[in-house]
Order: C-alpha cells, then structure tokens, then sequence
C-alpha cells in the first residue's frame, strides 16, 4: 500500500458492515508512514481495484514480550477464492520478521479478531493454530434517555483528569485486568495507546480520588467519524476498592456528563464473560447489546524457529 492508497482504503473499510470495521479504521491510523509499504499488502484484481487489504503492527508489550496485531480484510465478491490465506500467512511471515528485529529471544503473541457469526474466519484462524481467547461486546446507551442515578462509596470524590496522575491511572489500570487478554501496559504504550491520541477527551475523563490516591477513573473517546457518540473506552477500580458500588458510579457519572454535553449516545466494550460481571450491570443499567467481536491469539517462542 503506498500513500495515495490510504483514502481509497479508507473508504472500503469504512463500509464495511462488520463488527471489526471500526478497529481496523483505528489500527490502519497507527500504521506508521515509513513502515506502509513494508506492513500493508493489497490484492488487486486484473483491472485495479481493491480484492483484499492486510496490515499489521509489531510493538513490544511487557507482558508478551512483543506483540504482534493483525487486521485486514476481503470485499465479499472476492471471498472463497483462498485471499483470505494468503494474506494470513504473509501477515504472519512479516509479523516473525519484525519481530525478531528486537534484541532478545522474546515471545511473540499474535493478535487477530473477527464477529463470531464469521465461521469463515473463525476456521481460518483456528486452521493457523491461533486460539479462541474471549467474545467481546459492544454496548449502546441512548443519552435521550433517563441517567440512572448511582452514589459514591464514602469518601471518595470525583476529580477531573491531570496527565500529572497519567502513571497512577495506568497502575490501577494494569492491577484491575491483570491477567486480562489485553496485557500490561509500560508508561510509553500507556501514553501512546490512550493518551497522546486525538480521539482521547480528557475534559471527559475523570478520576475517582480517596486519600489523595487514584483507586478508579474513566477514559473517553470520541472519534472523528461519530461525533456525538461519546466512548467510555475504559472503567478500571482498584481490585481492593471492588464490591462497593464504585465502578457503576462511575459508569452513571461518565452518562451524565455526556447527556449534559449533548453526546447522543454512549458507547462501550465489555467481555462477554467477565468476572466482574460487568455486562450484566451495564444491561441493567439500560445499555443494548449491538455487536460482538471474538479475539484470538497465538504464541510463538522466537528462539525455536
């Protein structure tokens, strides 16, 4: 893919009417301008035009050593003909490759998603080896609606995000999901994933403060394409501070600022098993359930190929 390409692959991943079209809107910004011929692939037909597009990001991750996510997809016209997997493997080749660019015999994880309905896929992924991990959800609050009203445990207050508690966010962050399919995230991938990006809101992200401490927060999103849709992109509570109502608090307190704000709607993720049963809160809440996408991964140890 070269450049000039970008718009025009743009447009085809923007109407895609599948649940991953979204992220692989996001994770196609994130394709850096020297690397986008090296990391993007496109399948062209005799006549020019768009049959398949791949691309893929390599970063070092301090729970998997090195992470590698891969994204793509195939015009529905051009299905069945074995697109598909040649793109697979040629995302995975380059995936090793990078890779093993970086000092250290480390682990490498793989990293795809597609809807569960999706059993083309589902088998392709599964055919390379590439495990089920979790079913993620995404949930819908309509702001026209009434804000269900929640209190906060005793003594804690809510405080406007400051980036100078950027480090105790992503600590609470990493202590609430550890063991979590996303992984830890280190101070730079912290930054560079939720912070020093243009869709992050900070006037929309508020932490919850108990003796001068971080124990809960909530990040916004808003993208350039759904601009009256607010995304509550992360809840994390501190795992000790769990049980008392905090995290549904937080929930009701993001709803209303959003409705104050003029946000239409409020949009978020959730797994569809969790163990803090958090998608049976949020459907008692009022949120609608309106897709789902199943993640995969794979590990792959470096120093035995």
């Amino acid at each position: 893919m070269r450049q000039k390409d970008i718009p025009l692959v743009r447009r085809l991943l923007a109407t895609s009417s599948d649940a991953s079209a979204g992220q692989r809107l996001e994770m196609l910004e994130h394709v850096s301008a020297e690397n986008l011929e090296a990391d993007t692939k496109l399948v062209l037909t005799g006549t020019g035009e768009i049959a398949a597009v791949g691309f893929l990001l390599v970063f070092p991750s301090s729970e998997d050593g090195i992470t590698g996510i891969l994204e793509g997809t195939v015009l529905p016209e051009y299905r069945h003909r074995g697109l598909g997997t040649h793109l697979l493997s040629w995302q995975i080749s380059r995936t090793i490759q990078k890779a093993q660019a970086f000092a250290g015999n480390e682990s490498l994880v793989l990293r795809v998603s597609c809807e569960p309905e999706d059993e083309e896929r589902n088998l392709l992924y599964e055919k390379h080896g590439i495990s089920r991990l979790v079913t993620q959800c995404q949930m819908r609050f309509d702001l026209h609606q009434l804000i269900p009203l929640r209190d906060l445990p005793a003594d804690v207050v809510i405080a406007s995000y400051v980036s100078e508690r950027d480090d105790e966010m992503r600590q609470v962050f990493n202590r609430a999901f550890a063991g979590h399919w996303i992984g830890e995230f280190t101070q730079e991938k912290w930054r560079e994933r939720f912070i020093n990006t243009q869709k992050f809101r900070p006037e929309f992200t508020k932490l919850a403060i108990m003796n001068d401490r971080v124990i809960g927060f909530y990040l916004t999103e808003v993208f350039e394409d759904q601009p009256r849709h607010a995304w509550l992109e992360i809840i994390g509570v501190a795992p000790e501070h769990r049980g008392h109502g905090l995290g549904t608090a937080l929930t009701a307190h993001a709803l209303q600022i959003y409705q104050k704000a003029g946000f239409e709607a409020c949009l978020l993720g959730v797994d569809d098993e969790n163990i803090t049963n958090a998608k049976q809160v949020y459907l008692k809440m009022g949120f609608v359930q309106e897709k789902a996408l199943r993640h995969f991964a794979k590990k792959i140890e470096l120093h035995a190929l």
